[in-house]
């Protein structure tokens, strides 16, 4: 956070905020799965990327399935009744009024196209995805399995490649281009290319 870096473009960048929702968070065995999260807020700049959960049963868990941002229940609910506390509380700033519902990814900072460039960057970049139409959900296979057996703790380590946000599969977010979304395209291009992006970022240790 808030160093500079060069993109897959050579562009000079700089990630000064990244919040994001995981939904429906559920691990599987054999296809089996059991729920351990309804929904889960992560601010990477503020509020720490640590979380606990004490309801997974027992066994041998071999992946991990979520959904990026808030299930479309829980989206379409009056967020007056989450209360302090609850990863949709209003509080957290990341409810879309206009919209009623709230911004799945918040992904913001600065860049320079020019990948020689030494001042400071000027260009602004902020994508905030949302609505129904960018809830994706995905499976991550575990490297090893989660083993849980009732009287330890067990810790799964979530990787998110950041700088795999502007890339996937050859096609490039360019950010001379495609640098602002706010949910007022009715098309929705640039959130679902990022949501792409951002699905195939992830991975689990």
């Amino acid at each position: 956070m808030n160093q500079e870096y060069h993109n897959v473009s050579d562009y000079r960048v700089k990630v000064e905020g990244l919040r994001f929702y995981l939904g429906d968070v559920r691990f599987e065995d054999d296809g089996y799965f059991t729920s351990v999260k309804d929904v889960e807020f992560f601010d990477l700049q503020h509020n720490g990327d640590t979380v606990l959960w004490t309801n997974v049963p027992k066994g041998n868990w071999t992946s991990l399935r979520m959904g990026l941002g808030v299930p479309q229940a829980l989206n379409a609910a009056d967020p007056i009744v989450y209360p302090a506390g609850h990863p949709l509380n209003l509080a957290l700033g990341t409810y879309w009024t206009w919209a009623t519902g709230y911004r799945f990814v918040m992904f913001d900072g600065r860049y320079e196209v020019d990948g020689s460039g030494t001042g400071p960057l000027m260009q602004p970049f902020s994508m905030h995805t949302g609505m129904d139409l960018c809830y994706r959900e995905f499976d991550v296979p575990l490297a090893t399995p989660l083993v849980v057996t009732g009287d330890r703790v067990s810790t799964v380590v979530l990787d998110l490649a950041v700088d795999r946000f502007f890339h996937h599969g050859g096609e490039v977010l360019d950010l001379a281009t495609e640098s602002q979304s706010h949910g007022g395209d009715p098309t929705h291009a640039v959130a679902l290319e990022l949501t792409d992006n951002i699905v195939n970022a992830f991975g689990v240790e």
